[in-house]
């Protein structure tokens, strides 16, 4: 495990004083020097190897600093190890130590002055990626980018050969032209409505007749005038036969005949005005079963109507059908088309054009660097102290970027079962680009800070400390 000479001042360049030392002595020149919490044995390890480097070297080396450990407790070290056995045997009873000072003390440390919790050895993370896969199967006909190139939301990054999907999108414009004429036709609809009314006026014309008849049959004037006409007839005909006994060769017989003839046809008359008025009398049935008849043909007609309305509803389903059935087409068509999800930069291209690709190959990637995040650890104590939308400083080991102001964006409700420690997010502006995924970086935050939600308002961007 690396150890860091920031968060522990232990590395300390000293070289051995003594009169003889070797070449193989020489290569342990760089020793470490630590800030000590392990108390009484340490303190004696470190004063017997003290006295053994003394001896070794003649020298009287240096007393004993003393210092005083995170725990409070009193230890001691050598300002200086003078030899490399002296050293080697020094570590290996440290290493367990740095160890476990490591695992403690590398995610967070409070500063014990100003209440700024220092979270060391964060990695830069990205918030966006993508791995953009093909969404059908096809060979891969375009592929108009290269990796670097920035790219749009939109942007459509390669595409898939399309000739079946034009052809289907195409048939699906023109069912749905055909869907719209027939939805928007009204013409059987119209023609129904006109048998009705058509169907109706008949019914009224023989309602009409059938009352007619009723009245002619009712009637009986007919009869009764030929019964009066047969009077007069027989009247004339029996003056006429007197006279001529009366007053012989006054009436001549041809007279007498017509007379005769005239009666007898109004005696027809009657049986004729008889007759047709028991037909008569049979019309009102005849003309009231015509009206029933009329009736059952509007009532067709109007059901008609009912059918052909319903199919006009059928056909505006039938439109809505044949615009799914395009929308699902331009679907198809839109499937063999790879877009960027997001505004990007293009990282990977996995795929040339000319090669098939399957759904879920991934072709293309990309990244989001306009905003990063940087991960890291806390102790359970310090998470505590946080609270979401906090400023925090992020510090980077480049000397030429200034330290950005993030905004605590995670605080994990969990502690690492390995580590019994903290997982906490910051995210930061990186609108210029000057930082890269990967970097690590340390982290200040200021619990003594006011309301978080202030940190919203902030726009901090990490920039050339020779910029102006």
């Amino acid at each position: 495990m690396a150890v860091n000479a920031n968060r522990f001042p232990l590395l300390h360049s000293t070289r051995c004083r003594g009169p003889q030392r070797s070449a193989a002595d020489r290569r342990h020149d760089v020793v470490p020097k630590f800030t000590a919490s392990s108390g009484r044995r340490l303190k004696e390890h470190s004063q017997n190897n003290l006295a053994i480097c003394q001896s070794r070297n003649g020298s009287a080396g240096a007393s004993p600093s003393r210092i005083k450990g995170r725990d409070g407790s009193a230890g001691a070290l050598p300002s200086r190890i003078t030899c490399s056995s002296c050293f080697r045997n020094f570590t290996k009873f440290l290493a367990p130590f740095l160890i476990i000072v490591g695992v403690f003390h590398s995610a967070g440390q409070a500063d014990e002055n100003g209440g700024v919790i220092l979270v060391r050895s964060m990695t830069t993370v990205l918030i966006q990626q993508a791995e953009i896969p093909a969404r059908d199967s096809g060979i891969l006909t375009l592929n108009p980018v290269k990796p670097g190139d920035r790219v749009k939301e939109g942007q459509v990054l390669g595409q898939l050969d399309e000739e079946r999907q034009l052809l289907s999108v195409k048939a699906a414009e023109l069912n749905l032209q055909i869907a719209q004429w027939n939805a928007d036709s009204t013409l059987p609809l119209d023609v129904a409505r006109a048998h009705v009314r058509e169907a109706e006026l008949q019914k009224s014309r023989l309602e009409i007749a059938a009352m007619i008849s009723t009245q002619l049959a009712e009637s009986d004037v007919g009869v009764r005038l030929a019964q009066k006409t047969r009077e007069s007839s027989q009247f004339e005909l029996e003056r006429a036969r007197k006279a001529r006994e009366d007053f012989k060769g006054s009436i001549s017989n041809a007279e007498l005949n017509r007379l005769q003839v005239l009666f007898d046809q109004r005696t027809l008359e009657i049986e004729k005005a008889e007759e047709d008025q028991a037909i008569a009398k049979l019309k009102p049935a005849a003309e009231k079963a015509a009206v029933a008849e009329q009736a059952e043909t509007v009532q067709r007609a109007r059901l008609t109507v009912l059918e052909k309305e319903h199919e006009q509803r059928i056909l505006g389903t039938s439109l809505d059908v044949a615009g799914n059935e395009l929308d699902v087409a331009k679907l198809q068509l839109d499937r063999r088309r790879l877009l960027a999800p997001f505004d990007a930069i293009l990282v990977t291209v996995n795929r040339q054009p000319g090669e098939w690709v399957e759904p879920g190959t991934s072709v293309f990637r990309v990244i989001q660097t306009d905003r990063l995040r940087v991960e890291g650890f806390v102790t359970a104590d310090e998470a505590n102290s946080l609270k979401r939308g906090m400023v925090a400083s992020i510090l980077f080991p480049d000397s030429s970027l200034h330290p950005a102001n993030g905004e605590i964006t995670f605080i994990s409700q969990e502690i690492d079962s390995i580590n019994q420690q903290v997982r906490i997010w910051a995210d930061f502006d990186n609108s210029e680009g000057l930082i890269r995924p990967g970097l690590v970086a340390n982290m200040e935050i200021d619990v003594t800070q006011p309301n978080p939600a202030a940190s919203k308002n902030a726009s901090p961007f990490p920039t050339p400390r020779n910029s102006k």
